[in-house]
């Protein structure tokens, strides 16, 4: 297992993420909460699992959610870089990669 690191801007992602889903439906965020912690697992256990973005970011997408992750592989850690909703937007780039 590699080593995972969260950049800043990837916890405003997922605290916004959460309150959204919160408030449509109590336990959707805490449904999203597990989805995006089972991701993390999948990288931390494969880091070269997602799709390479670029020279070193890849994404991850999230179950039953409409959301990727995009992260940056390095030698011995992974830092997660951001949370992007898929639907909105989704051509453009990750704000941090």
């Amino acid at each position: 297992m590699i080593m995972l690191r969260f950049h800043a801007l990837f916890s405003d992602d997922v605290r916004e993420a959460y309150q959204w889903y919160e408030k449509q439906r109590l336990g959707l965020g805490e449904d999203l909460m597990m989805c995006i912690e089972e991701a993390m697992g999948r990288i931390a256990g494969s880091p070269l699992i997602g799709v390479h973005i670029t020279d070193t970011v890849y994404r991850i997408l999230i179950r039953r959610f409409p959301y990727a992750v995009y992260y940056r592989v390095k030698k011995k850690e992974c830092i997660v870089v951001g949370l992007r909703h898929l639907k909105r937007r989704p051509l453009v780039r990750c704000r941090t990669c």
